[in-house]
This record gives C-alpha cells, sequence and structure tokens, in this order.
C-alpha cells in the first residue's frame, strides 16, 4: 500500500494510475507471447508456468487468454484500429486544455503585438521528438534576439 499527496487537480493520482495500467498492460501481453507455447496443449502450458507465477494465476491467466470472447474482443480490437484513417498526434494534453491554452495566447496577443514569439515558445515541444533540452533553449535564444532587432 502507498501514498501520496492530492494536488488540486488530481494529476499524481490519475498519472500513476495510468503508468500503472499501462505497465500492467504491457507485462500480460509480455508474459503471454514469451510463455504460451500454440503448440503445446494448455495443461502442458500450465504445467510449464513461470515460476514467478502461482500455477492456478497462470491458469486462469491462460483460460481467460484463450476464451472465445476474448479471441473476438481482440480481433474486433485489431479490426478497429486498422480502420483507423488518422494518427492521433495531440499528445496526452485534453482538447479543453488546448483549446484554454490557445484562448491565453490570443488574450497576450491583443495585448501585446511583440508576443509572437511567445507563442511559439508555447508550442516548441513540436519543434521535434528528438531535440534537447539545450537544442530547444538555443532555438528560443535564437528566436529572441531576431525579434529584439525587428
Amino acid at each position: 500500500m502507498f501514498h501520496f499527496d492530492e494536488d488540486s487537480i488530481g494529476g499524481n493520482k490519475s498519472t500513476i494510475l495510468k503508468n500503472t495500467g499501462r505497465s500492467w498492460k504491457e507485462t500480460r501481453n509480455r508474459l503471454y507471447h514469451e510463455c504460451y507455447k500454440s503448440t503445446k496443449t494448455l495443461e502442458q502450458n500450465i504445467e510449464e508456468h513461470p515460476s514467478r507465477i502461482d500455477k492456478e494465476h497462470w491458469r486462469w491467466f491462460l483460460e481467460y487468454r484463450n476464451k472465445l470472447e476474448t479471441q473476438e474482443k481482440y480481433t474486433k480490437n485489431a479490426m478497429n484500429q486498422s480502420k483507423q484513417l488518422y494518427n492521433h498526434i495531440s499528445g496526452s494534453k485534453s482538447l479543453a486544455r488546448r483549446r484554454k491554452e490557445e484562448k491565453k495566447i490570443m488574450e497576450i496577443k491583443q495585448h501585446d503585438e511583440s508576443s509572437e514569439i511567445l507563442s511559439e515558445i508555447i508550442r516548441l515541444p513540436k519543434l521535434s521528438k528528438k531535440s534537447t533540452q539545450v537544442e530547444c533553449v538555443a532555438w528560443v535564444s535564437d528566436q529572441l534576439q531576431v525579434n529584439s532587432f525587428v
């Protein structure tokens, strides 16, 4: 059991639960694909369970993964995933949060015309996923110098 302090919007709890869920999902997937042999029977696979997993837990897991309903769910999800035409590229920010940020940018622009660089700085993470923090800071510094001469 662990305890964490709540922040004003519940971000700590949300982040911990999201990361734990993702980790659990990836571990289940890895376990199944590394330890389950489709050439063997269910009973043989159960007998050869991973040493760190209780035999009865392994039995339950394999029976669940091999249920017809579970297989149909996986097939349906794979089909739906293949139908997606566009990749999601907006990151982890919600649309509401993005709208709020855009509204703030517009308010700043209305009060100060030299604030064009601010909107570039806010959008900076889109520069490149491989950019280092030093490269990003250098880019901002260059932009500020260029704009100060204009």
